[in-house]
């Protein structure tokens, strides 16, 4: 896929560079989308296992905060001079992005009425991997604790 999208773009006399920006475009939305969703439900999370703290909603929150800022730089307020709507073909990128997200949550949705065991298979291996990783210490490291290394100051000079 790395490959065949700018080169059915390039069909298309769409120049590389011109590809290279429309795609980082429409993949930071992706980005967004995944930060955003994280920052969401890491305190619901934190708050299942017992260990959610005040500060951890306040970092969620100003997390959202700022990951708005290009969201909203990426669609534009209309008349306004700080966050202007981009000019074409860039003004069709959230909406073609919104239109990409409804179609893979759409084929999910069919996956899971075809198929209902599949949300409890991945809520099982995620629990799975969960467990590797208990508050006692790391499955992968044994019980033993990792500490940090001193840095000598001095030698940066």
């Amino acid at each position: 896929m790395t490959f065949l999208v700018p080169a059915v773009m390039s069909l298309f006399n769409i120049k590389l560079f011109d590809c290279m920006g429309y795609l980082g475009a429409i993949y930071s939305y992706g980005f967004l989308t995944v930060y955003v969703l994280i920052s969401l439900v890491a305190p619901v999370y934190l708050h299942k296992i017992g260990k959610l703290r005040l500060q951890d909603i306040v970092f969620s929150v100003v997390a959202i905060a700022f990951m708005m800022i290009p969201v909203v730089g990426s669609v534009g307020i209309p008349g306004s001079t700080m966050f202007p709507p981009p000019e074409a073909p860039y003004d069709k990128f959230p909406y073609l992005f919104l239109m990409y997200l409804v179609a893979t949550c759409g084929w999910f949705v069919l996956q899971r009425l075809r198929s209902p065991e599949l949300a409890g298979s991945m809520r099982h291996r995620v629990d799975a991997i969960h467990s590797k990783f208990d508050s006692e210490g790391n499955a992968i490291y044994g019980s033993s604790k990792l500490n940090p290394l001193p840095i000598d100051s001095d030698s940066f000079d």
